[in-house]
C-alpha cells in the first residue's frame, strides 16, 4: 500500500462510524421525514441529495484545511452552530404552520426546496461538523492525495445518507399519504415541527 492510500481497515473502520451517524435520529432525519409528508419519496430523494451534497463540502473543506482555521478561530465554529439553531427553529416553525393543511400547499408557499433545505440544513449542523473536523482527519492525515482521500471518505457517507434517506421516504409515503393517514400525518407533521425546534433549541444553547 503506497503512501498516502487509504486501507481496508481505515475504510472498514470510517464505514462503521459513518453508518452508525447517519441511523442516529438528528436533524437531517427529522427534514427527510419532513420533506416525504410534504411530497412523498420525491421530495425525501430530493432533500436526502441536499444532505449529501453537504457531506462531499465538509469532506472538501476537511481536506482544505478548515479543522485548522476553527481550532484558531473558534467563534467561526460557534457562528456555524448558532446558524444552524436558527435554522432549525425557521424550519420547526415553517412546518408547525404547514401541518394546518391536509392536502398540502402550493409549492411555492413551501419557503425552501427540498434540495436546498437539506443542503443547509447538513451544512450548519454541528453534529456533522464535529464528526467531520475530529473524525476525519484521522483516517486521512495530512499527505500525499488528501483531497481524494477525504472525498472517497465522504462519499462514502453520503451513499449511506442517499440510501437510508431514500427506505425513511419510502416507508413515510406509503406508511402516512393515503387519505385514510390524514390525521395521524397531521399529528406526525406536528411532531416534527416540534423535534426541529428543539433541535435548534439545543443548538443554540450548547446542549
Amino acid at each position: 500500500m503506497f503512501s498516502g492510500s487509504l486501507t481496508i481497515q481505515q475504510l472498514l473502520a470510517f464505514s462503521g462510524l459513518a453508518l452508525l451517524i447517519t441511523l442516529l435520529p438528528g436533524p437531517d432525519t427529522a427534514l427527510v421525514i419532513r420533506a416525504a409528508m410534504r411530497s412523498g419519496r420525491t421530495g425525501a430523494i430530493k432533500t436526502a441529495a441536499g444532505i449529501c451534497s453537504g457531506l462531499l463540502v465538509w469532506g472538501c473543506l476537511t481536506a482544505g484545511g478548515l479543522t485548522a482555521f476553527l481550532t484558531s478561530f473558534p467563534t467561526a465554529y460557534r457562528v456555524i452552530a448558532f446558524l444552524g439553531g436558527l435554522y432549525l427553529l425557521y424550519l420547526g416553525w415553517h412546518s408547525w404552520k404547514f401541518a394546518r393543511f391536509e392536502n398540502g400547499v402550493p409549492a411555492k408557499n413551501l419557503g425552501n426546496s427540498p434540495y436546498a433545505s437539506g443542503l443547509i440544513t447538513n451544512l450548519l449542523n454541528p453534529k456533522i461538523a464535529v464528526f467531520y473536523l475530529s473524525v476525519l482527519p484521522h483516517f486521512a492525515p495530512p499527505g500525499p492525495f488528501l483531497f481524494a482521500r477525504a472525498l472517497t471518505l465522504a462519499t462514502i457517507h453520503a451513499i449511506f445518507g442517499m440510501f437510508w434517506f431514500t427506505i425513511v421516504g419510502v416507508f413515510i409515503e406509503r406508511s402516512l399519504l393515503s387519505q385514510g393517514a390524514v390525521k395521524l400525518r397531521m399529528l406526525l407533521q406536528r411532531i416534527t415541527a416540534v423535534l426541529l425546534a428543539i433541535l435548534g433549541l439545543r443548538i443554540l444553547l450548547g446542549g
